[in-house]
């Protein structure tokens, strides 16, 4: 734990030049991560070069203008979860907004909230 005879009012702050540059650095950052960002999307949404996931793809149900890179992803995503891999399962529930442990954590919490009733009678 600090002792307040090392602690030294304003002796990390900043410069204002290192202020600066600290803050075009983060615009930096931001623009290279929204480029990425742009760039995946782009991707993503061209057709699939792999015959064998076009293949499998329309076997499926899709059809020829629904399969992108995207859409393959979805699918080998999907194939994961189901032979039981739990990042899968879990990546796969994040993704279409749910939460498993929040919902662990209300059922815990409704649990808990009928015992403290069920205490008082």
């Amino acid at each position: 734990m600090a002792n307040e005879q090392t602690l030294r009012p304003g002796e990390y702050k900043l410069t204002k030049d290192d202020q600066k540059k600290g803050g075009a650095k983060s615009v930096e950052v931001r623009r290279q991560r929204k480029k990425l960002k742009e760039g995946l999307e782009i991707l993503l949404r061209m057709p699939s070069t792999s015959i064998e996931a076009q293949i499998e793809l329309k076997a499926m149900g899709f059809e020829d203008e629904e399969i992108n890179n995207q859409a393959v992803m979805v699918v080998a995503l999907y194939q994961r979860a189901i032979k039981g891999d739990v990042a899968a399962i879990k990546l796969i529930a994040e993704l279409i907004g749910e939460d498993p442990e929040l919902a662990l954590k209300k059922a815990r919490f409704n649990y808990e909230k009928k015992l403290d009733k069920m205490r008082y009678f």
